[in-house]
């Protein structure tokens, strides 16, 4: 490794760190919780002994990268600051990774990897806390409310194609299905005793994700009057949905994004195209028999 390159390392480390140092320092002064805060001080305060020790390999002082730094603390405050750090947990292994690249040129480096297995060991401590543990059942009343709302709305607009009707019995349907999915969270979390979750609490995890869910399908039959406008932005509403909840699953339970958005789409669009399909048959066949 020439002089250039292992400068052009250096430098790489060096920015990182600082920029690690600020959005753990942000992310500390906002955090509540007494135990979240010690951590990611403890965090903060070697990210910057690591920007020091590389400063003086370097003879150069670098100013964070403030894009990035704004950048994570706003998806912080929006998604949370958990599901941000996530993404840390990544990155202190590249981190390893990197340092071990240097070790035999500065063997000090030890002790950073060190503090990096460390920071690791507290992100993921704060990861693991109580109401993580419910991420299940907000994703269980997720999946629900898009399988099984969307396939009965594209049912209810072939076969009836009144938007009032579609709302009346949506909203219905919405409402029992909600606490169906909740309840049987409920009922799952009383039987298997899953560690430390509230039966209880799970229900209402699981009748808030559903409920939200079926808002967004619903409301564009609220808003516009033209029922197949309305319908392809209930389409447009799901598919956004399926990114959101695969995406933010797939981060925090370290599970590949693809994989669950594929699997979930290919389900949900399944279930409605089979619906479609069954819907025209019983338009075309059953109800016009019975005229």
């Amino acid at each position: 490794m020439n002089e250039e390159v292992i400068q052009n390392e250096i430098l790489s480390f060096q920015r990182r760190e600082i920029t690690e140092h600020f959005i753990y320092q942000k992310i500390a002064n906002s955090t509540k919780d007494k135990r979240d805060k010690k951590l990611l001080n403890i965090i903060s305060r070697d990210e910057l002994t690591h920007y020091i020790f590389w400063k003086k390999k370097s003879h150069r002082d670098l100013k964070p990268n403030f894009f990035e730094v704004y950048f994570t603390l706003f998806f912080a405050k929006i998604l949370g600051y958990v599901f941000i750090l996530r993404f840390f947990i990544n990155n202190e292994k590249k981190a390893q990774t990197g340092y071990h690249r240097l070790i035999n040129i500065y063997p000090h480096i030890n002790d950073l990897l060190k503090d990096e297995k460390k920071h690791e060991r507290h992100i993921t401590t704060i990861l693991n806390k109580h109401h993580l543990q419910y991420l299940d059942s907000v994703f269980v009343g997720l999946d629900d409310a898009v399988i099984e709302l969307l396939g009965l709305l594209i049912g209810l607009i072939i076969v009836l194609n009144d938007k009032s009707v579609i709302l009346l019995i949506g909203t219905i349907i919405t409402l029992s299905t909600a606490v169906r999915a909740g309840a049987s969270q409920y009922f799952e979390m009383e039987v298997e005793a899953r560690g430390h979750k509230k039966p209880i609490i799970a229900f209402f995890y699981s009748f808030l994700g559903f409920f939200i869910a079926a808002t967004l399908l619903l409301f564009p039959f609220l808003i516009f009057s033209n029922i197949y406008f309305s319908a392809m932005l209930m389409l447009f509403n799901s598919f956004i949905l399926i990114l959101f909840f695969s995406y933010y699953f797939s981060v925090l339970k370290n599970l590949s994004f693809r994989k669950k958005c594929r699997d979930i789409m290919i389900i949900t669009y399944g279930v409605a195209l089979l619906t479609f399909a069954v819907s025209l048959l019983i338009k075309h066949y059953l109800l016009s028999s019975l005229h």
